[in-house]
């Protein structure tokens, strides 16, 4: 039967039977395109979601070695002072631990041809805050430098720190 000799109701009569007929299937094919974008859409954002997620944990890690670093960095640190002397042709040298915690096997390494007037101690443990007081002959040392040598931890690490000769 055609159509086309029909009103506008037949037509809508016509289009409502087919739409009965093969509606199911129509309504199931909307419904499963409307399904894969909300799961594509979906799917993306759980892409991105992870991909924050790893930008986050990779954020904290680095500020979590940084401050590790930075404890480390700061549990012995130096100051070195000029310290007035008594006797001439020596200068006079303060070291203090300023940092949190005690240097270990602690050891000053002075210049070529330097000496100390009086006692020169090796291998002890410098506590933060203790000033330790040197009187250093240079004997015409050129660029006259100090290195520092010591362990954070008793079994830990040698460290070294080159400083020039405060005068």
């Amino acid at each position: 039967m055609s159509l086309v000799g029909l009103g506008w109701h037949a037509r809508c009569v016509s289009v409502w039977s087919w739409f009965g007929d093969h509606g199911i299937e129509v309504l199931a094919f909307g419904a499963a395109a409307v399904a894969v974008g909300y799961s594509r859409r979906a799917t993306r954002i759980a892409h991105e979601s992870a991909d924050y997620t790893r930008r986050a944990t990779e954020v904290t890690e680095r500020a979590e070695q940084r401050a590790i670093a930075d404890a480390a960095r700061t549990a012995v640190r130096w100051e070195l002072e000029p310290n007035p002397t008594y006797v001439a042709e020596t200068h006079g040298l303060k070291l203090t631990n300023v940092g949190t915690h005690t240097a270990h096997d602690f050891h000053v390494d002075l210049p070529p041809n330097a000496q100390t007037v009086g006692t020169h101690p090796v291998g002890v443990a410098m506590q933060p805050g203790l000033p330790l007081t040197l009187e250093v002959a240079l004997f015409g040392a050129r660029d006259p430098h100090v290195t520092l040598r010591w362990r954070a931890a008793p079994d830990g690490e040698v460290q070294l720190r080159t400083y020039p000769f405060p005068m």
